[in-house]
């Protein structure tokens, strides 16, 4: 929804497009911060409080942007709540590492793979929907009942309501058992696995600098600004794009049961990106949705052979490590991405970020194949 709606919103407050740049900026920078505070965190109140604290703060952050259209404090606001509009399939906030944690140990190690693909299918679905909902303000004006700018405050206000809920559904989880004490900070500098999670995250930062660049809501205003979409037909996009998605999340985790994790990572997200370069090139808006759709199909299809991957190769004590310094290097590299693309924009061309975002991610798969593509569960060389 959010990532729908962002950079709309935004201009719509008066903010230039730099603005949204920096404002996107800020909410990785925060997702960052609390990638750092997650080992302390978790080792002080909990796994499970630890996600409380972080969607309740992500929750009345979202909420806080309808106080004002200054854009220091929209970004005091992105940078507490890890605002970033990502978009993608599932969530990539701050509570991401403890998530996917928990699910890690939760299950056996040849059903990690399904868990995880059921994780980023129920994400997609409800991205879907989301996305879907984005074009409520816009139907609604055209219906006579409410300006377009109160229904997006509304939507973001909704935004912020269903975060509050996810927090409370987070109470639910089961009390953790005391062998989660330990896991504090672990240096991923020092664990055994350091050259094998440095490495991963190293290259995973590469293709996170790709994805800032054409982030989902600079790639919503993209097609605004580029064919004439307006706020129905990219919620009807986003749509689409995320139903595509959960059908390959399915269709991943089969795959990689076939020719393992790197290589189910490499086959389908190179397609993608390649695509993702043809779509700067795009002539016309039916060209343009039908490579955006397509490229849907297959982009996301190494995020769940990734999740079980990250979470198979090092031993559990190694786990917390490994989730945060992803999470934190995707967005130490993310925090370059939107500020670096509506520069590009403005000083080159629209279409520049989106080229540089795809030729950045067919080097990350080029390099993950060449370093990697003998690395699956259980082994740590």
């Amino acid at each position: 929804m959010l990532s729908v709606l962002l950079a709309l919103f935004l201009i719509d407050r008066g903010v230039t497009l730099s603005g949204v740049g920096l404002f996107l900026s800020a909410g990785v920078i925060g997702g960052a911060v609390y990638a750092l505070a997650l080992y302390g965190m978790a080792a002080r109140i909990g796994r499970r409080r630890s996600l409380i604290v972080l969607t309740g703060l992500s929750s009345g952050a979202s909420i806080a942007l309808l106080a004002s259209g200054d854009l220091a404090w929209l970004m005091l606001c992105a940078f507490v709540g890890s605002l970033a509009g990502v978009g993608g399939a599932g969530g990539a906030g701050p509570a991401q590492p403890l998530e996917q944690v928990i699910l890690a140990d939760s299950v056996a190690p040849e059903h990690r793979g399904d868990v995880f693909a059921l994780y980023r299918f129920g994400s997609s679905i409800a991205m879907a929907c989301g996305g879907l909902a984005a074009g409520l303000p816009s139907w609604l004006e055209t219906a006579g009942r409410m300006p377009i700018r109160i229904g997006m405050a509304w939507m973001i206000a909704l935004f912020s309501f269903c975060l509050l809920c996810v927090a409370l559904l987070y109470l639910l989880l089961p009390d953790e058992p005391d062998s989660t004490a330990g896991d504090g900070w672990a240096n991923p500098f020092k664990t055994p696995s350091r050259r094998l999670i440095v490495g991963l995250n190293a290259l995973f930062s590469v293709d996170q600098l790709g994805s800032s660049l054409t982030t989902a809501s600079l790639m919503a205003y993209w097609f605004h600004t580029r064919f004439g979409l307006e706020l129905d037909a990219l919620a009807a996009l986003s749509f689409t794009t995320q139903l595509l998605s959960a059908l390959s999340m399915w269709l991943s985790i089969r795959l990689a049961r076939r020719v393992g994790y790197v290589r189910t990572m490499v086959f389908t997200h190179i397609p993608a990106s390649l695509m993702l370069v043809g779509l700067a090139f795009a002539p016309n808006a039916a060209c343009g949705i039908a490579v955006w759709l397509a490229r849907g199909l297959l982009s996301q299809m190494d995020i769940p052979a990734r999740d079980a991957l990250i979470m198979s190769v090092v031993a559990p004590e190694e786990r917390i490590a490994m989730g945060s310094l992803h999470l934190l290097g995707r967005n130490g590299m993310g925090t370059l991405g939107p500020t670096l693309s509506t520069t590009l924009w403005q000083t080159l061309s629209p279409a520049a970020p989106i080229l540089l975002g795809g030729l950045l991610k067919v080097g990350y798969d080029l390099s993950l194949f060449a370093l990697y593509r003998d690395l699956e569960s259980g082994s740590t060389s």
